[in-house]
């Protein structure tokens, strides 16, 4: 399924739902643009080697300081991840983490 394809199918559900003097989703340039950089740094992240994959699943983890970055509202004397904020990007093969998570604890 092409990307434009999907755009034209979220345009025609939006456009059922849409208020006089929205803007429409078909004609921003921007969108497009933005969908097809995620797209591509998508593809990029799984076909490079060693591939790099999100970990998200972290409820009830325990805090890591070398993975996790705690989110600003957490209980800094708490050592179990209760929320993730933001995934962290980890390599596949080595589990080395590129980028930390934003948890909350």
């Amino acid at each position: 399924m092409s990307l434009l394809y999907k755009l034209t199918r979220v345009q025609a559900t939006y456009e059922r739902y849409q208020l006089p003097g929205h803007l429409s989703i078909k004609n921003t340039n921007e969108l497009h643009r933005y969908v097809t950089t995620c797209a591509q740094l998508a593809w990029s992240l799984t076909a490079q080697r060693p591939s790099y994959v999100l970990e998200y699943q972290l409820k009830g983890a325990i805090f890591d300081d070398e993975r996790h970055q705690r989110f600003h509202s957490s209980e800094p004397s708490s050592s179990v991840v209760t929320e993730v904020i933001w995934p962290a990007l980890v390599e596949q093969s080595t589990r080395y983490c590129v980028s930390k998570a934003v948890v909350i604890t």
